[in-house]
């Protein structure tokens, strides 16, 4: 028993002495990217298409002394790179104008930034089904099922009552179309 007290007293002695050494961190010298270059590359720009093939591509590459990562701002939406180096599809079909920021980011987070203004033209426009798969009913609700909305409500939101009230609309509403057909094709088959 008293090798075991003096071992815990040794081990809490040097837990003592190690715990209480002082640590020193330094970020070093925090820098500034400076000289923030961006080239925009839009894909198939020449003299007869000014705007693109309609492809809507565009590729950018941002450089920088002293820069560590970069980030790319599209009208709100946000990309981050390290290289500087992206390649962005632009799907709003027509010719569209974009305001873009480019940041770079130094040591300790110190950024450089940049903003122009890239007009793009895109032609494509997808089939309606690939737009339901991948959005699910987009955009908000505008092709979205009565059923789907039923489920949503019922099973995703936890919303037992919405749901169950659009599952008696519906009811109501088949039924509404249904009574008067089988009324009329029972009246049929009695004459």
């Amino acid at each position: 028993m008293k090798n075991l007290k003096h071992l815990f007293s040794l081990c809490l002695t040097l837990a003592l002495f190690t715990a209480c050494e002082e640590d020193t961190y330094e970020f070093g010298d925090i820098t500034t990217p400076t000289n923030l270059a961006v080239t925009v590359d839009v894909v198939g720009l020449d003299a007869e298409n000014p705007n693109g093939d309609g492809s809507g591509v565009v590729n950018f590459n941002a450089s920088a002394e002293g820069a560590i990562t970069y980030k790319y701002i599209f009208n709100g939406a946000e990309e981050m790179v390290a290289s500087g180096v992206l390649e962005k599809s632009f799907y709003a079909v027509g010719v569209n104008s974009y305001d873009v920021t480019v940041v770079a980011y130094g040591t300790a987070g110190s950024p450089s930034s940049t903003t122009f203004t890239i007009e793009v033209l895109a032609t494509y426009t997808p089939p309606a089904d690939l737009v339901q798969a991948l959005t699910g009913g987009g955009p908000g609700y505008a092709s979205d099922l009565p059923a789907n909305f039923m489920y949503t409500y019922s099973f995703n939101r936890a919303q037992i009552g919405v749901g169950a009230a659009s599952a008696m609309i519906m009811l109501f509403g088949v039924l509404a179309v249904l009574i008067p057909y089988l009324y009329s094709e029972l009246r049929e088959k009695k004459s």
